[in-house]
């Protein structure tokens, strides 16, 4: 019901404006006037105990106890104080001896001001007023004058009269409110009801009686106000008028669709004999297409097994090209070996010439050496007996140089030979060392022309899968054509069944 009803859903956003904007001002006057209530209640009560207090040490200066005694009596009888007690300058109630100093006397004495507090007592609020009793001038005749303080009065006063005026002033304040808030209320609801609500409820009674009705778009809805409402009631009714005029147009197109409906069943029959012409047709090419892809097909199977070949070709020019590669390095590595080996025999050959150049010196230090056995010898002759010794050691250096001689000619001619056969050796492996290059030259030669066919048998299976693959799909798109062309046969015979 609530969610239903415009009016309601209007009440409730005001209502929970209206509501809260109450009760936060409510709060606050409530809070203000209880402070002002007490605040006054406060300032009343401070200023009748400062009267009292006055009075007490006018008294007290004129040792009267009964007039005190007396004055706290009438005090409590009118309901402004109902405690009076006084206390020595050391904080303690001069009606008991045995009683502890009280802290709030010591606070004033030792401030030297009036103490003020605030408490609930009994179920009671009340103000505690601690006012010391200064040692004036007349007082010192009787009382030490050191002493800056004689004591302190401690009066109880009640607020219990503010705080009861304040409470029935909130609670009158509560019930205004609330009372302003239920009038409020019941104003706006009997205001939206008789100005927006009740035009609204007429118009959705007019719509109603145009749609559930018997539908007639000639009726409209009245304007009964110049504000937005008759706005929306002028809106409607040009929406009607809009409607009104779109049906009449419909009226009109369907008067035109009628007399197309007859030209067209007219054409039906030529549309008849074109579609029966158009299914032979359609059957003849389906046929066509048929073994048009049938060819295809088979070119496809033999362009698959050429490729297949290709690949064969590939592989083989692959193994070929992996072989001439493995004996091109061989070459390549043996072609190095024969340049090692030739450089070998190089330094063979000139450790050979250096070999002789030694044997020569040699030759010529044994030369030399028997030159000197024989001068030795000559030498030990003159000498005679003497120099017999000399003559034996000179034979015998004659003998080892003859002997050196004949060794060192002995390994000239072996080095000879080791030259001669040296310089064989390089020749040949010189005549190797060509034959080697010429076959490396003719192993790289081989392996370029096994890349150049290895390159062409990859190009040529390519084309040739290019060539299935576009056979394929030339055999699909004909078969294609050939399923479109039997639907069309198809379609053309139902139309002809139809027709």
């Amino acid at each position: 019901m609530f969610k239903n009803k415009l009016m309601h859903k209007i009440l409730a956003i005001i209502g929970a404006t209206l509501f809260v904007g109450i009760t936060v001002v409510g709060m606050l006057a409530l809070w203000l006037q209880y402070q002002a209530s007490m605040d006054l209640q406060v300032k009343n009560s401070r200023t009748m105990s400062t009267v009292i207090i006055n009075e007490i040490s006018e008294f007290m200066m004129k040792d009267d106890s009964k007039a005190v005694t007396n004055l706290a009596k009438v005090a409590k009888d009118q309901n402004f104080g109902f405690d009076l007690k006084i206390y020595s300058m050391d904080g303690k109630d001069t009606s008991s001896q045995a009683a502890a100093a009280n802290p709030e006397v010591l606070k004033a004495l030792g401030a030297g001001q009036r103490v003020e507090t605030r408490q609930v007592e009994n179920g009671l609020h009340t103000l505690r007023a601690v006012v010391p009793l200064a040692n004036e001038e007349r007082c010192k005749q009787c009382h030490d004058a050191a002493d800056k303080y004689l004591g302190a009065i401690l009066l109880t006063s009640s607020l219990q009269d503010g705080y009861q005026s304040a409470l029935r002033m909130s609670f009158l304040l509560v019930l205004a409110g609330i009372s302003f808030f239920v009038i409020m209320m019941g104003s706006m609801y009997l205001f939206f009801k008789k100005t927006i609500i009740r035009d609204l409820l007429f118009f959705s009674e007019k719509l109603k009686d145009i749609t559930h009705g018997e539908g007639d778009l000639t009726k409209e809805i009245p304007i009964r106000s110049s504000d937005e409402i008759g706005e929306l009631a002028g809106h409607i009714n040009h929406l009607v008028t809009k409607l009104r005029e779109t049906i009449t147009v419909l009226y009109q197109l369907a008067e035109n669709i009628s007399i197309s409906l007859c030209q067209v069943s007219n054409r039906t029959v030529k549309t008849v004999v074109s579609a029966s012409d158009q299914k032979d047709r359609s059957q003849s090419v389906a046929v066509a297409a048929e073994e048009m892809a049938a060819t295809l097909n088979v070119v496809a199977g033999n362009t698959h097994q050429a490729a297949g070949f290709s690949a064969q070709v590939d592989a083989a020019a692959s193994e070929g090209m992996a072989v001439v590669d493995g004996a091109c390095n061989s070459i390549v590595m043996v072609r190095e070996n024969v340049v090692n080996t030739l450089r070998t025999v190089g330094r063979l050959e000139a450790s050979s010439a250096q070999i002789g150049d030694i044997i020569n010196l040699i030759e010529d230090i044994a030369d030399q050496t028997k030159l000197l056995a024989l001068n030795a010898a000559i030498e030990a002759a003159r000498a005679g007996e003497h120099g017999r010794g000399f003559a034996v050691v000179a034979d015998e250096v004659k003998m080892l140089s003859e002997k050196t001689a004949t060794s060192t000619k002995e390994i000239a001619k072996i080095i000879t030979n080791i030259q001669i056969e040296s310089r064989e050796a390089a020749k040949s492996i010189a005549e190797e060392q060509e034959r080697v290059e010429d076959g490396v030259a003719k192993s790289s030669a081989a392996r370029e022309c096994l890349e150049r066919i290895l390159g062409l048998a990859g190009e040529t299976a390519q084309l040739i899968n290019q060539i299935a693959s576009a056979t394929e799909e030339q055999s699909a798109t004909t078969n294609e054509i050939s399923d479109k062309i039997h639907n069309v046969s198809e379609s053309a015979s139902s139309v002809h069944l139809d027709m």
